[in-house]
């Protein structure tokens, strides 16, 4: 329903080697929500694990590394870059960076992350793309009519029994 052929088409893309998605579009559409649904399908190809890392009170490369270590249970000395780097460079996991477009440099430290960890790899959400030369970008529509109805009344079924 709904999304489906849009999951299956970015597992395909990371499945296929892709190490940066960004899903792009405005509040609501249901980024967040297909990103997990992403990340969760190629979860067994990351042998260090997924880690989702929300970033929406975030306005910073310094607030954004913050997170990424606090999600990552980095060692303290290890928070920022160089040593952050240093400290995933040699791992193999996947990062949901939900809701980077308040983030100014939010470009800058993916492209970091991307360029000093090889087995790194990215699925992230915002309102924009990143711009970045390694980016796949996903721009997510909202639901078609019935898609959404047919969501709508899933979900108020399951918080209200006989609706």
């Amino acid at each position: 329903m709904g999304r489906d052929g849009e999951l299956d088409e970015l597992v395909a893309v990371l499945s296929g080697g892709a190490r940066l998605v960004t899903l792009t579009g405005p509040g609501g559409v249901g980024k967040s929500t297909l990103a997990t649904a992403v990340t969760a399908a190629v979860a067994e190809g990351f042998a260090d694990g997924v880690f989702a890392v929300p970033l929406a009170g975030v306005t910073s490369a310094a607030g954004t590394w913050a997170a990424i270590s606090q999600v990552l249970d980095a060692p303290p000395e290890a928070q920022v870059p160089p040593a952050f780097l240093d400290h995933v460079r040699h791992r193999r996991l996947l990062l949901l960076l939900d809701n980077l477009e308040q983030i100014s440099d939010a470009d800058r430290v993916v492209a970091d992350l991307l360029d000093a960890a090889p087995g790194v790899c990215v699925v992230a959400t915002s309102r924009r793309p990143l711009h970045l030369a390694a980016e796949h970008e996903h721009p997510v529509p909202g639901l078609e009519a019935t898609d959404a109805e047919a969501l709508f009344a899933e979900r108020a079924a399951t918080a209200r029994r006989g609706f």
